[in-house]
């Protein structure tokens, strides 16, 4: 199972949840010494913006220690589905040949050997679900489908900004819908967070 680097999203929960300040280090530890358990958060630990606790908030219904193997679970499957899209051809025909079952094998080869992602499966980050999004995006971009990439890009942001490059082509081709769905997808955590936590400071 994972190390304590879930923590800060498990905790920043546990305080939204209670109406506190996720993004607080002392409400973090004390949210920790009131429900985690074993190894405490060390030199990772750090807090994610207070729009993460409010998505994150689901988390806490779980104990700590129950949430730790269907969390790896869930970030080794996400890493297996990214990895697989990331390695898929867009060319339908190419699925008739076996080279996209080829392409899809590879793909999940390439980012599961990553020392990365042995590095986060072991912390238990959260960065298996932002490839994911990134992958969901991507995947989504080259179909066309531009708000439910811009959707997953503003879902994304929310956690980490890392996702917000995927709206460099969009811009350049001008395709509109994706920053104007991100755009709302943002303002809409946005409001639920503020409405969550008042003090809230998004540009901070």
């Amino acid at each position: 199972t994972p190390g304590p680097d879930l923590a800060p999203l498990f905790l920043g929960a546990r305080a939204a949840w209670e109406g506190l300040d996720p993004t607080e280090r002392a409400v973090q530890h004390a949210m920790w010494t009131k429900y985690g358990a074993g190894r405490a958060p060390g030199a990772f630990f750090m807090p994610y913006p207070a729009s993460a606790a409010v998505l994150s908030m689901p988390l806490a219904y779980r104990t700590w220690t129950a949430l730790l193997a269907p969390w790896w679970a869930l970030s080794a499957g996400a890493l297996v589905i990214a990895g697989a899209m990331a390695g898929l051809p867009g060319d339908r025909s190419a699925w008739t040949n076996g080279t996209a079952v080829t392409a899809a094998a590879l793909g999940i080869i390439a980012v599961t050997s990553l020392d990365v992602t042995r590095h986060s499966l072991e912390l238990g980050q959260v960065n298996p679900l932002i490839v994911l999004v990134l992958c969901l995006a991507g995947v989504s971009l080259v179909r066309g489908w531009d708000i439910p990439t811009g959707l997953l890009i503003g879902v994304g942001a929310s956690v980490k900004f890392l996702p917000l490059v995927l709206l460099l082509p969009a811009l350049a081709t001008r395709r509109w819908r994706v920053p104007a769905a991100a755009t709302t997808a943002g303002v809409a955590i946005a409001a639920l967070t503020l409405w969550v936590h008042p003090d809230w400071a998004p540009l901070d």
